[in-house]
């Protein structure tokens, strides 16, 4: 795998992927790879681009929410932005307090990626990070193949490093399903997993807790009105108050490429199933979107919601941390896969 420096694209270009069967429409942009768009059908027939993003591809250069972006070389945040490795001590950009989030100002989001291979299903795209740049242990090569299979559009992530480095890889579109409906609210959501990460101030995971007798008992599913609610009241639970809703990891049940969650929309009938390998599943419901110009006007909070296949956050820094470490010989591999179908009711 390689990504060849003189033919590194220069310009914003956009890519169109559709389905044979012509149930799904995405657009891809080579700036931090980006799902930009995806068109899919209510229960009537209409068409809506159920993606959150901006109106020009120009104004995704100054994007701070990430809109559609693969995110990394480490998804989510690192404590303090710094961890331990073979004895010595990496200390990574701190550019979320003093957190490190989703690679840095100069991540995997923010460079210009080379198309490898196009065609009417498919796009392989590959961007190089050297060590220099990022601040990592190692040089990153990474390559992002989108692939549509019907009403199915599948990611494949592949990377290489050059010495011993953490690797967490993520794409991060926000979904509402119902756009021109209003926020996410109607939404119901359902995430197989009977344990997520408790956070403290910073949102750095403290303890893995069991979801029963809780709101992230979501094994069962519920409306997001239901769950955001609390968030207006003086009593509200101290988790969710702490990421102004949700934006915590849950775990899912199973391994290998499995069925992690389901979204519902009821008033159009769309639904989003999400199949990953990996262990853990980021749910943030956008709660800081306020004031952004998006394709149809500001946003507000609560506007779109994310759910993000990826390893655990800060896992470089706890007891699961050999898991999350690759090398030359022991290369980074992930797939996960967003299914757009409706319901009749």
């Amino acid at each position: 795998m390689s990504v060849a420096a003189e033919t590194l694209p220069t310009t914003l270009q956009s890519y169109e992927l559709q389905s044979d069967s012509g149930a799904l429409r995405c657009t891809i942009s080579n700036l931090g790879a980006r799902w930009l768009s995806a068109w899919v059908p209510d229960r009537d027939g209409q068409w809506e681009d159920v993606l959150l993003g901006y109106a020009q591809l120009q104004d995704y250069h100054h994007d701070s929410a990430y809109f559609g972006a693969i995110v990394g070389p480490w998804a989510n945040r690192i404590a303090q932005g710094r961890f331990e490795l073979d004895g010595q001590t990496i200390q990574l950009q701190q550019n979320q307090g003093s957190n490190h989030l989703h690679g840095g100002d100069q991540g995997l989001h923010a460079q210009l990626w080379q198309c490898l291979e196009q065609g009417p299903q498919h796009l392989r795209l590959g961007c190089s990070l050297p060590a220099s740049r990022s601040g990592y242990p190692a040089d990153v090569r990474v390559e992002v193949t989108y692939r549509i299979v019907d009403s199915t559009l599948h990611i494949h992530y592949q990377a290489e490093v050059s010495a011993r480095c953490p690797l967490n890889l993520t794409a991060h579109p926000y979904f509402n399903l119902a756009p021109r409906r209003g926020d996410i609210s109607q939404h119901w959501l359902q995430i197989h997993a009977g344990h997520y990460l408790a956070v403290d101030e910073q949102l750095i995971p403290q303890r893995e807790e069991a979801v029963d007798g809780s709101l992230f008992d979501l094994r069962q599913p519920q409306q997001l009105a239901t769950l955001l609610a609390p968030l207006t009241q003086a009593d509200c639970p101290r988790q969710l108050q702490l990421g102004a809703g949700l934006d915590h990891c849950w775990l899912p049940e199973g391994q290998g490429l499995r069925e992690v969650a389901v979204a519902y929309e009821p008033l159009s009938g769309r639904q989003l199933r999400v199949s990953s390998d990996q262990p853990g599943l980021q749910c943030y419901t956008g709660n800081y979107l306020a004031g952004m110009a998006g394709k149809q006007g500001h946003y507000r909070n609560h506007d779109g919601f994310c759910l993000e296949a990826q390893a655990l956050p800060d896992q470089v820094n706890s007891p699961r941390a050999a898991a999350c470490i690759y090398s030359p010989e022991h290369p980074y591999r992930q797939h996960s896969c967003y299914q757009f179908t409706t319901r009749s009711g």
